[in-house]
């Protein structure tokens, strides 16, 4: 059989006898068979951005430390040795539990695949003991720049209803890029989520993404639906950037926009964080690794700062659950008229 890379070679041995037999697969090269199994095996259940996140994990953290290993050699005692060594590294505790998420599941599904190979039980015990840095961990932006953000974001009107929308709607980026005037109900002063932008990736037998599609499809899940009440704040940007852009359009002889970030289509991802990176480079704000879902997170944060009961704020976020340390409050304020009011006096 001929093939460029040991992923490829696997690929094809598959294809043309089948399974390798049970004792074969023990001696299986640890690294080559997970890359196989996240390339062909997990990409057939979530999205390509995960994929791609896997991926990164896998060389950035896992690939380092197993290489040149074989499946049969992973045992308790070289996966201890592992995660000691990531917290020797200093790894943060998302980096950490990404890794072990991972490994668990790679070897989950070696298990139901070969009956030789045991979930290493260790997996079930082992926790994060590193130094928790309140910095890196807090997502939202921080409370004492928030307002000099705000004000640098005057000078760029398209970032400026990018990170409105998230800022005080909770929108996610997919479902920023996705939004078309007419789920824009300013009369009523509603966002009606509906729809997401996600981007779907081919990799290539080494994990390299060789090109990326934008495909325009639903929201994250079915929770994610949802009518979202648009604060004062948000109703005068979003109000005088329709403006901007319908003027626009007729100065240039275009048909009148749909997408609320302008244009007869939706931006891409990747052209709209492109300009967001410049933005922060440009004014210094890099610093502070702010991403888009820090505004997201930066909605939710101020709402929680203001006491405001988590039901209400898992229902404007269209997440499926709060956390049980949160399930206490079950008060869920459903009334658009209610919520606005709350959002109206917390962005004055």
């Amino acid at each position: 059989i001929y093939a460029k890379t040991k992923i490829e070679l696997m690929k094809k041995y598959i294809e043309q006898f089948g399974q390798p037999i049970q004792n074969e697969i023990l001696e299986n090269d640890f690294c080559d068979s997970m890359l196989f199994w996240i390339l062909n095996v997990k990409k057939l259940y979530v999205s390509s951005r995960t994929i791609s996140g896997n991926i990164s994990t896998f060389r950035n953290y896992i690939k380092p430390f197993f290489t040149n290993k074989r499946i049969s050699q992973i045992g308790s005692e070289i996966i201890i040795l592992y995660f000691n060594h990531l917290l020797d590294k200093g790894i943060s505790k998302n980096c950490f539990y990404k890794c072990k998420f991972l490994i668990s599941q790679f070897f989950r599904y070696m298990e139901q695949q070969n009956n030789l190979i045991k979930y290493p039980f260790i997996l079930y015990n082992i926790k994060y003991k590193g130094i928790i840095n309140s910095i890196n961990n807090y997502k939202a932006i921080p409370k004492d720049i928030r307002k000099e953000f705000l004000k640098l974001l005057e000078k760029n009107k398209l970032m400026k209803i990018v990170c409105y929308l998230g800022m005080f709607a909770g929108l996610r980026i997919g479902e920023i890029l996705a939004l078309k005037w007419e789920n824009v109900v300013l009369d009523d002063k509603v966002i009606k989520v509906r729809n997401s932008l996600s981007a779907k990736l081919n990799f290539n037998n080494s994990g390299q993404i060789t090109k990326t599609i934008s495909v325009l499809g639903s929201t994250k899940t079915e929770c994610s639906l949802r009518n979202v009440p648009i604060p004062n704040i948000l109703y005068k940007t979003l109000l005088e950037w329709y403006n901007e852009t319908i003027i626009l359009s007729k100065l240039k002889n275009k048909s009148k926009p749909i997408y609320v970030l302008g244009g007869q289509t939706p931006r891409t991802y990747t052209s709209v964080n492109k300009s967001f990176r410049r933005f922060l480079k440009r004014t210094g704000f890099d610093k502070y690794n702010i991403h888009f879902h820090s505004m997201r997170h930066t909605y939710a944060t101020m709402l929680l700062e203001k006491n405001v009961n988590p039901k209400i704020v898992q229902f404007l976020l269209g997440h499926r659950s709060v956390k049980t340390t949160l399930d206490i409050y079950n008060n869920v304020v459903n009334s658009n008229d209610k919520i606005s009011e709350l959002i109206n006096k917390l962005f004055v």
